[in-house]
């Protein structure tokens, strides 16, 4: 029986797109208990507590301290780590969150690497932030025997900025099949509204967003159409905000900060339009998030968001505003309706399922030797 050790130590409590991927990646490889791969999970004791999974499915291995802001995180992880992983005869760690120890251990190292955020958009992250993630993916590349992407935009981007990495598999995210749909009589207090969902940091594209939004009001006085600002604030962002501020519609954009999954479905039910502005994306959860209800769904013109969407999105250009006005008029006020959308979104939806996800992984571990 092959022994796997799964890292779910960045399992926060507000989880964004990497938390969602650890989550429901460790959930729905326990869930298929897979007779010769038997699973240990490190982590901290509230890490264990937001899987909501028969803990006698594996075997916890506490870490001291959390792997994030923590002085002697890193320090542990690069030397008392590898006892540990001796102790419980661990063939294969899979680090799901770029980071990696510093030198090879007595296991396969099979690294999760979610964006090049750092390589591409430098200037939109902390610079200590830029620099360790920019050792870790060096260590990672180096150290793993396999790695796993989202995409295969991030694949490509991988074998661009290193000569010969370890095999990479392309593994796309999940998403939970259910539609979501208004619930009778249900009505939030914002609609009707465009809705954005993600971190509120530089590369997400919201203040470009705002602008379009601003002009699309200009040529279109008589809307009520509100913008919905869905996400936490990284990095001490907040141009987002001081812009929505000054705006004349200031209190027409709402910012609701983090918002859990169960209630984020509400917004995306009741959403007459999910806008996606990002610049930069390793993959496009939102964009599999929206394809769950049925309003239509506008990104970015970039490969990752249209590599997930395919033919049902609409592709803007974020930076230009008369571009973004027009494209939220037309499938706002002028997009006849589509009664096969919706349909057509749940067919797209199969294609990625975390049932799925977790069954390519496991694969990958199978293939590990």
């Amino acid at each position: 029986m092959k022994r796997i050790c799964i890292d779910i130590r960045h399992l926060t409590s507000n989880p964004s797109g990497v938390g969602r991927y650890i989550k429901n990646l460790a959930e729905q490889l326990l869930r298929m208990k897979i007779t010769n791969q038997r699973y240990y999970l490190l982590g901290q004791k509230d890490n264990f507590a937001r899987l909501e999974i028969d803990p006698a499915l594996y075997t916890p291995l506490e870490a001291p301290y959390p792997a994030e802001k923590h002085p002697l995180s890193d320090i542990w992880f690069n030397t008392f780590f590898f006892s540990l992983m001796k102790k419980n005869q661990i063939q294969i760690f899979h680090s799901t969150a770029f980071i990696a120890p510093y030198r090879k251990g007595p296991f396969a190292l099979i690294t999760t690497i979610h964006d090049f955020v750092y390589k591409t958009y430098p200037a939109t992250l902390p610079a200590t932030f830029r620099y360790f993630l920019n050792s870790q993916v060096k260590t990672a590349v180096k150290n793993s025997r396999a790695l796993i992407v989202m995409s295969n935009f991030i694949k490509n981007q991988l074998e661009k900025y290193f000569n010969s990495p370890p095999p990479v598999r392309v593994i796309p995210l999940g998403c939970t099949q259910t539609r979501v749909v208004p619930q009778k009589g249900e009505t939030l207090p914002c609609s009707p509204y465009m809705l954005f969902v993600g971190n509120i940091e530089p590369r997400k594209g919201i203040p470009d967003l705002i602008r379009g939004y601003e002009m699309y009001r200009q040529k279109n006085p008589s809307s009520r159409l509100n913008l919905v600002i869905c996400g936490q604030t990284l990095w001490n962002y907040d141009l987002p905000r001081k812009m929505a501020s000054q705006s004349v519609y200031k209190n027409s954009i709402f910012f609701t900060g983090y918002v859990p999954e169960e209630q984020l479905e509400k917004y995306y039910a009741h959403s007459v339009l999910t806008v996606i502005p990002s610049h930069y994306e390793g993959f496009g959860l939102p964009v599999l998030e929206a394809l769950r209800a049925s309003a239509p769904i506008l990104v970015n013109d970039i490969a990752p968001l249209t590599e997930t969407g395919g033919n049902w999105v609409t592709r803007v250009n974020i930076t230009s505003e008369t571009e973004l006005a027009q494209k939220i008029d037309f499938l706002t006020e002028h997009s006849p309706s589509n009664p096969s959308r919706a349909h057509q979104y749940q067919f797209l939806l199969t294609k990625y399922s975390w049932e799925q996800c977790a069954k390519n992984t496991a694969q990958l571990y199978e293939e590990i030797n």
